[in-house]
């Protein structure tokens, strides 16, 4: 959310990561599930503090994930954790086999794709592995078909209402 995708957003406050788990919100009550995105320039520090938050709050994993960028990232967050079922390597600037072999050798099981340069193969061997993945992203209702029929964890889209009107309409049992 931001004034880049709707400047009716220009002036609205983002809540801090502690003003949302202050509210106590049960997140096991929601129909959706969430994501924690640490990404930019102090990924490496923010993990820590972020994973500390969660600690204070006693805050449990259990519909969503931490998604990071980097491997090291990933190694840092699971250490901190001491468990990387929760934690997401996104697929970045790597090929599909690059981020596969990641996957093999790092024990992942969430990723986020960018799935233009995939081919069936690829999905075949994610499938296989057994990770949930994530699409980023689909727009139109002709990505929508396409990705979902690969059955994701998730869809990322800047167009909830659109996708949702898809989804319903076209039946899709997942």
């Amino acid at each position: 959310m931001g004034s880049w995708f709707n400047k009716d957003y220009t002036y609205c406050r983002m809540p801090e990561l502690k003003d949302l788990l202050e509210l106590k919100i049960n997140l096991k009550e929601f129909e959706f599930d969430y994501i924690f995105e640490i990404k930019g320039k102090k990924a490496d520090e923010l993990i820590p503090i972020v994973l500390k938050i969660f600690q204070e709050y006693k805050f449990q994993f259990n519909k969503g994930y931490l998604s990071v960028r980097d491997i090291e990232q990933f190694k840092l967050a699971k250490n901190i954790m001491k468990n990387g079922q929760f934690i997401c390597l996104m697929q970045k600037n790597r090929s599909p086999k690059e981020l596969i072999q990641k996957i093999k050798e790092n024990d992942i099981k969430i990723t986020q794709i960018r799935p233009q340069n995939w081919l069936e193969q690829d999905w075949n061997e994610l499938k296989s592995l057994g990770i949930k993945m994530t699409i980023f992203y689909a727009d139109t209702p002709i990505n929508f078909q396409k990705y979902l029929e690969k059955n994701p964890y998730g869809l990322f889209t800047n167009y909830p209402a659109r996708l949702k009107g898809f989804y319903l309409q076209n039946q899709f049992k997942i």
